[in-house]
């Protein structure tokens, strides 16, 4: 029996380790690489013009971001001015009926992040 178990562990150690040999392995390792042309993967920035497109990657990012205000922040007298002089904010709509607050502002200035915390 003993015999038998160290049969099926040698045979086992020798398909575990002969496995990669024969699992086509088709690397060269003799052949020299390729290599590729580069490619101007940039569109013809002449048809954008002609069209009117502005493909100009400092271009502003408007968002725009709306939120419910606490009642505690809505009682301030002066938080819808703190938020519309945030360097980036484009526009303020403050509804005092639904407590909504609808912000438009410059992702590349400010975040929606820096404007909830102008609110608190």
């Amino acid at each position: 029996m003993k015999t038998m178990y160290k049969v099926i562990v040698a045979m086992m150690i020798l398909a575990i380790t002969t496995a990669p040999v024969f699992a086509g392995n088709k690397v060269d390792r003799k052949k020299k690489p390729v290599k590729k042309e580069m490619v101007d993967r940039r569109p013809d920035r002449r048809a954008d013009r002609d069209r009117g497109w502005n493909r100009d990657r400092h271009a502003a990012a408007i968002e725009v971001i709306s939120f419910k205000v606490s009642p505690k922040a809505s009682k301030k007298r002066n938080f819808v001015a703190k938020v519309e002089a945030i360097h980036g904010v484009k526009d303020v709509k403050w509804s005092p009926r639904t407590k909504m607050m609808t912000v438009t502002y410059d992702a590349n200035k400010t975040s929606a992040r820096a404007i909830k915390a102008a609110v608190k």
